[in-house]
């Protein structure tokens, strides 16, 4: 069975940069602007990696506008999440996924 994480990316961070790393995954959900669940068989490590390794990518490119890697611009986090939860103002499409896959 897959897990789910939760992801949370920088805020100030390009949605179309975000949206290719989050649908890379089977089945994803997003929470809020900065805020992911994914379902994954890696661990929190090596989805936090993959993550970090697209940033790399980013900067390397020197693509305009985009930040540098200082740990502002990185900072995320990449938690399991278990089958215990609770929402309040949460899209219902989300509570949806959340209840259909967790």
């Amino acid at each position: 069975m897959m897990k789910t994480y939760l992801i949370t990316v920088p805020s100030n961070m390009d949605e179309s940069i975000i949206s290719s790393i989050i649908k890379k995954y089977h089945k994803w959900a997003q929470i809020s602007p900065s805020a992911y669940l994914v379902q994954s068989n890696k661990k929190a490590a090596e989805i936090r990696n993959d993550i970090l390794n697209v940033f790399a990518k980013v900067n390397e490119d020197s693509v305009p506008g985009k930040d540098d890697l200082s740990a502002e611009s990185t900072m995320l986090l990449v938690i399991r999440v278990t089958s215990e939860w609770a929402t309040s103002c949460v899209d219902k499409e989300v509570t949806k996924w959340m209840h259909d896959n967790m």
